[in-house]
């Protein structure tokens, strides 16, 4: 089962850069980069909440840990777009969707 979860995840993260990509090449960087955030508030809200009840279920416990490096991930991507937007804007615009 989790399994499934990680690769449904890890689908909706690709499907969401390629989607990232294609706003930042039409101009819609701003609006995605917000959608992002959201999201990962809600992964951490998610995360904080699972920790507090303490799972004691282990691929539970694997999936919160993969969870959470996914999101400290993303916040590291949010961190480098908004201290450098310009370097990045360039790097996406050489690449072809």
């Amino acid at each position: 089962m989790a399994d499934a979860l990680l690769s449904a995840i890890a689908s909706t993260v690709l499907d969401n850069i390629s989607s990232l990509l294609r706003q930042e090449l039409s101009g819609g960087l701003k609006t995605e980069l917000e959608m992002m955030h959201n999201t990962l508030t809600t992964i951490q809200a998610v995360v904080r909440d699972a920790e507090e009840k303490q799972w004691t279920s282990e691929p539970i416990k694997i999936w919160l840990l993969q969870l959470k490096n996914t999101a400290y991930d993303l916040e590291d991507i949010l961190d480098d777009f908004e201290s450098a937007p310009d370097s990045h804007r360039g790097s996406l615009e050489q690449i072809s969707i």
